[in-house]
């Protein structure tokens, strides 16, 4: 009788395991966007468990981007790695670009243009574009030269507004019509710029800054920009600035280039 009894009790066992109550992927993804992150990313953890293949992928890019809402990107790095792994393309490139975010927050810049090169690869056209610009930027302040170049190149010299991969991700990424909200990229300015000239008058500034417009994108520099400033004697100027660059030796050069005169090189 011991036999028969051990068999039913295992078996009532294995039934126990079978109807034991999952989080599904879908209750997961509605506790995110009811930003109740802490619950998401307890689903999302027992969807991981559960799961395997894209499902699985999709439950660790959603631990990952709940455990980056509640500011540890550290934790959000394996997560967010595995699901850049996912065989499905827009999956693993939305994964890249929330790794390079999480990598930017730790200030680990090399890492994070990894991230985004391998998210540009995945993309297509002007979000391929953007991500490519945001992996040269993280690249150049980690001091990689040749990589920074690289990724501007297949970027296309974008102007700054285009240099930060936008900071939703569609629908069709296996969560649904509803756009999930991606940490966006922190954007990275380099320490030197070109100003060219200071001014009481905004719109004086602002006439100057369209004026230089055409040569700093034929100069692939990024385009002149308006910055609001304050003088010594408190009073408030508005300076006109063109480009960034790495180091002062490069913001030099590029001043050659650009002929305008009394324009100077300046620390952000």
């Amino acid at each position: 009788m011991q036999r028969p009894l051990l068999c039913v009790i295992s078996c009532l066992a294995l039934v126990a395991c079978e109807t034991t109550p999952k989080s599904s992927l879908s209750g997961a993804q509605n506790a995110y966007r009811a930003a109740s992150y802490s619950e998401s990313l307890r689903m999302a953890k027992d969807c991981v468990l559960h799961s395997t293949g894209v499902a699985r992928d999709e439950a660790s890019y959603l631990e990952g981007l709940s455990l980056l809402r509640q500011a540890q990107p550290q934790a959000s790095l394996a997560p967010l790695r595995a699901a850049s792994n996912s065989v499905d393309q827009q999956l693993a490139a939305n994964a890249s670009i929330s790794l390079g975010s999480a990598c930017i927050a730790l200030e680990e810049f090399g890492d994070a243009g990894r991230a985004y090169a391998t998210a540009a690869d995945l993309l297509d056209g002007e979000e391929s574009n953007r991500a490519h610009a945001t992996a040269a930027r993280c690249f150049a302040r980690a001091g990689l030269s040749v990589e920074s170049a690289r990724e501007h190149a297949d970027a296309g010299a974008p102007e700054r507004e285009s240099a930060v991969v936008p900071p939703t991700v569609v629908a069709g990424n296996g969560f649904g019509e509803v756009p999930l909200t991606v940490v966006p990229p922190t954007p990275i300015r380099l320490p030197f710029a070109l100003q060219a000239g200071a001014f009481r008058d905004r719109s004086k500034a602002e006439s100057i800054a369209r004026g230089l417009s055409s040569n700093a994108k034929r100069l692939g520099l990024a385009a002149p920009e308006v910055v609001q400033r304050v003088a010594k004697d408190g009073s408030v100027l508005f300076a006109v600035q063109v480009g960034e660059f790495l180091s002062r030796a490069d913001a030099i050069v590029a001043r050659t280039k650009l002929k305008t005169v009394g324009a100077t090189v300046v620390e952000r």
